[in-house]
Formats: structure tokens, sequence, C-alpha cells
């Protein structure tokens, strides 16, 4: 329950109740005042009260239950240490500004702190973390940039689209600093993961291809990791076509013009295999390949008349 008190002076003095979401029993810590906004811990969910309701805005964090929430704010950012159904602690940060979350590590702050400037401390045990940037920061020694791993995975990717439609190139733009990399790997129908491709850094914004080999699949995901001071600007999917789309259509108005539509298309079907074997002429049998095609041109012929020539 929520208690609101109107008025200008206490003549005037009114007590409203109002019922909503409160405060988890056990998380009473996660109360923090960050960019004008109170956030806290519920039961099921993360709330802002901006003064009139409170919303949630943990939905990306997924369905698990958490607990035992401590939480503290500096510079628009939302500092929370939560347990999780298994006991295991996660320390989130949420960023007004950019309504985003992001996943820290798993130290378990049991309390959070500030200093006379405004700087933000968390304790988790014997040990005292900083946090934001204020001007007096905790000084901890940390490790550099380059040596900073990361790690993101994508949603999932369908893969059902009509008459053979599928993506088999991904092109991602990024940033990749000297002694930095990206690794890309693909999960295909919720299988294993496996690499497709690795870029190191050269210190310039730049794209690369990722063949994704997802040709006769439901749905994918990407995984990009690696280490150092990485940014990725945009991931781009490329739709392409596999041969099924590219069967000749037989519309024509009878079976002479279905016959030299069969027949344009092989003939445009041997162009392509013959130039993907040019440079294999060694290993090609040309009488055997002739054969085939007239055996093929006789087999459709065959279907669309119904009856041998």
């Amino acid at each position: 329950v929520m208690y609101r008190i109107f008025g200008s002076y206490p003549a005037q003095y009114q007590l409203m109740t109002h019922e909503c979401r409160g405060v988890q029993k056990g998380s009473d810590r996660s109360l923090a005042v960050v960019g004008e906004y109170l956030l806290y811990k519920s039961i099921t969910d993360i709330c802002v009260f901006d003064g009139s309701n409170p919303v949630g805005i943990s939905g990306s964090l997924g369905r698990g239950m958490f607990g035992h929430a401590a939480a503290g704010g500096c510079r628009d950012k939302y500092y929370i240490s939560m347990e999780d159904e298994n006991g295991q602690h996660s320390l989130f940060v949420y960023d007004i500004r950019r309504g985003m979350w992001h996943r820290e590590d798993g130290i378990a702050v049991s309390e959070f702190a500030y200093n006379n400037l405004g700087q933000l401390y968390g304790q988790d045990g014997m040990k005292i973390y900083g946090f934001g940037s204020a001007a007096d920061r905790l000084k901890l020694k940390c490790e550099k940039e380059e040596d900073v791993e990361w790690e993101a995975v994508t949603g999932y990717f369908g893969m059902n689209y009509e008459r053979g439609k599928y993506t088999g190139l991904i092109t991602v733009r990024a940033k990749i600093p000297p002694r930095a990399e990206i690794i890309v790997d693909i999960s295909v129908d919720d299988g294993p993961w496996e690499q497709k491709k690795i870029a190191r850094g050269e210190g310039a914004m730049r794209s690369f291809e990722v063949y994704t080999d997802a040709e006769y699949c439901d749905h994918f995901r990407l995984r990009f990791h690696g280490h150092g001071d990485v940014r990725i600007y945009s991931v781009t999917r490329h739709t392409e076509v596999t041969d099924e789309d590219e069967r000749p259509v037989l519309n024509g108005a009878t079976p002479e013009e279905n016959i030299a539509i069969i027949d344009t298309w092989i003939a445009r079907t041997a162009d392509t295999l013959n130039y993907i074997l040019s440079n294999k002429t060694d290993t090609v049998n040309h009488e055997e390949l002739q054969q085939a095609k007239e055996d093929v041109t006789r087999r459709l012929r065959t279907f669309v008349i119904g009856r041998e020539e």
C-alpha cells in the first residue's frame, strides 16, 4: 500500500492510500533514487516510481525469480545485486537514460553506501567495490581493457521463409581496437555452437562477413564473444534463395510452350554447371555429362507431354 498526503498546509492535509506493488520482503535495501526516480525490487520484478504509479522495467531479465536484493544509484545508473532461485548472485546495471540492462558479474553485494562526494561503494563480504565515476572514485587494480572478456548472444532468427529463402550471409560492422578480437559462433536448430569467424583488431571501423551455412534449418542464433574494448554497430542479414526456388514454372498454354521453357531452363542450368566445373576439366567426362543432359530432357518432356516422343 502506498500512502500519499495532499494539501498545502496542515488543515488541508488529506491521506490517500493506493494499492500497488511494494518492496519485496528481504529486498528493503533495493530502494534507491536515480535521476529523480525511485527504483526498488518488488516480488515479481524491478519497478520505477515517478510519482504516479510504479512501472516494471525488468522484463529483459527473463522470468526467473530473484530475491535478497540490494541496490544503489550513481550517474543515472541503477546497480542492483540479487540472488536467483539457485542461490547464485548477479550484479545488474540499469541505464535510466538508455533504458538498457547489463549483467556485470557474479559478485554478491550485501549493501551499498555513499561517501560525502557521492561516490557509490558496495560491500561483498570483506571486499569493497567502487561504482560509477565520481571525482574521488576508489582506485582499484583492474584488468587492462584489451584483456577484458565479453559475450553477447542474439535471440532466434526464424528460418521458415517461403519458397526456399534462407539467411546465408551476415555482415557485421564493428570497431575493433588493436589486440582485441571478435569471435562469431552459430547454433543451428538449438544445436552446439560452431565457430564461423574470428575478426582481429585493426583500430578502425570496418565490416566483415560471416557465412552461416544455415540453408536447411528452421532457426539459428548467433554468439559474439572475445576480448577488448570492442564496439559492434550493426548486424545485417542477407536473404538468399535455394535452388528449389529456381525450378522452371510450366505455365505455358500448350505442351510445346512448356517444352520450350524446360529447354531454356536446362540450357541455363548446364551453363552454370559448366562454369562451376571449368577448373576441373581433367575430372569431367563430357560424354557422360552430355548423356545426362539428354536423359533429363527426355524425362522432363515425358512428364509434360505424358508419353515418349
